[in-house]
């Protein structure tokens, strides 16, 4: 298929994704939202599986921000000490 017709393709289905997701918003009825792949014809099926980044809001936040962020890790925990006893008296 030709380019423009992908791209008119693209732009019309990010519409339709649009008045869906209203429309199921104010029906509450589907439990995820639609997306512009969903109604776009010119996609094969491994283009239209969504594609998740491995870094996430970490990337996100590093591009807008300039700062390093460090993954979080989790901190090593102490041994758990048994609870003193009270002296009887």
């Amino acid at each position: 298929m030709e380019g423009r017709q992908q791209d008119d393709w693209q732009h019309t289905a990010a519409m339709l994704a649009q008045i869906a997701n209203v429309g199921c918003f104010l029906m509450a009825k589907r439990p995820r939202t639609y997306r512009p792949a969903d109604f776009n014809p010119t996609l094969t099926p491994e283009e239209r599986k969504p594609k998740r980044s491995k870094w996430g809001m970490l990337a996100l936040k590093v591009m807008t921000t300039g700062k390093q962020w460090k993954l979080n890790k989790p901190k090593p925990r102490k041994p758990r000490t048994p609870p003193r006893q009270r002296p009887k008296s």
